[in-house]
């Protein structure tokens, strides 16, 4: 089972080919989004009609209904694109995984069907559904999956397109912007747009003047003060995030992994495991550092603590999402139960 990465999918466009069905999948949305826009030009031309391209909700439609768009003939061109976006195969009945292993097999000449999932773990564990997935992708077409850039690489893309506008930017500043607002590239190139209007080298003030700290950095933040049993500046942090409104759930998810790394930074400390390893078991490889602080912090804790705590986030996230309770007592009561679990006295102050 080969899996392409972006080299190879940009290898394979150049050449002007295009296969009879695609996956595109991983962490970096921004790159999916870009590669799956090329896919469907390099199908149907620039000034192709909408009338071959059919886009499909993978949470609402069933196998019978991408089949169906698929074997529609093309108007006026030789193909026509089936687009199917987030296709959970975990939450497909047997009949529908069925299905969609014989539509798979025997796909229509007409037609280029192109999977897209922006999910952030796409594993190839023998129990996953995705496995079996890619190799009948693999069979027929091609699956590539986007990985995160790591810092280094985000720096020189950020320098070398402030640069085509006459914008230089050192890279310890570059790295800076990197670290304050997000790990994404499509953020970054966003946040590059501001400075692009500054019209001479961009400085750290700058970047703390025009780019806001992002959502992730933002909760990393958060993880850091409770780490750093700093009970006041926790919940001071949480006030100042939802007064910029931002999501519950995403934050509370991000919040999540912080402890999920010193959990898994624990157990490889236990089993004397490198952090090279925790970085290759888990798919870290764009966000070593995660498990460089983890590494650093997980002495703070106990596993038993841990398990209190992932526990508490755990019961959290679902009342979250169900529950018609405020968010933010919610988080604030989970809060003050992660401090009482870390303090031996059991009270967060």
């Amino acid at each position: 089972m080969a899996v392409w990465r972006e080299a190879e999918l940009k290898k394979h466009l150049a050449e002007g080919t295009f296969r009879p069905v695609y996956f595109l999948f991983g962490r970096e949305h921004y790159l999916i989004q870009s590669y799956l826009h090329k896919l469907i030009r390099a199908v149907l031309g620039a000034d192709a009609s909408d009338f071959n391209l059919t886009r499909l909700d993978g949470g609402e439609t069933t196998v019978q209904a991408i089949s169906d768009a698929l074997e529609a003939l093309p108007v006026f061109a030789s193909h026509r694109v089936v687009v199917v976006e987030d296709l959970d195969l975990n939450k497909l009945a047997a009949s529908e995984t069925a299905k969609l292993k014989e539509l798979l097999s025997d796909l229509p000449e007409t037609g280029v069907l192109i999977f897209v999932t922006r999910a952030l773990e796409v594993t190839g564990k023998s129990r996953d559904k995705f496995a079996a997935f890619i190799k009948q992708i693999d069979k027929a077409g091609a699956a590539c999956e986007f990985e995160r850039l790591d810092k280094p690489a985000l720096v020189r893309y950020l320098r070398d397109r402030l640069a085509r506008h006459g914008v230089p930017i050192k890279p310890e500043v570059a790295g800076y912007l990197v670290d304050r607002v997000s790990p994404e590239m499509g953020v970054i190139r966003a946040e590059s747009d501001k400075l692009i209007y500054l019209g001479r080298e961009a400085t750290r003030q700058d970047v703390e003047r025009i780019c806001p700290a992002g959502l992730e950095v933002s909760v990393f933040d958060l993880g850091r003060l409770i780490v750093r049993r700093d009970y006041r500046g926790t919940m001071a942090k949480l006030a100042d995030l939802f007064e910029a409104r931002e999501e519950p759930v995403a934050v509370w998810t991000i919040l999540a992994g912080t402890f999920v790394d010193l959990y898994r930074a624990k157990t490889a400390g236990i089993a004397r495991l490198p952090a090279e390893r925790v970085v290759a078991d888990f798919g870290y490889k764009a966000t070593a550092f995660r498990v460089k602080n983890a590494m650093r912090d997980a002495g703070r804790f106990t596993l038993p603590q841990l398990r209190v705590i992932l526990a508490i986030l755990a019961d959290c996230d679902r009342a979250l999402k169900s529950a018609p309770a405020d968010s933010r007592v919610l988080m604030e009561e989970a809060i003050t139960k992660i401090f009482a679990a870390m303090s031996p006295a059991g009270t967060p102050f």
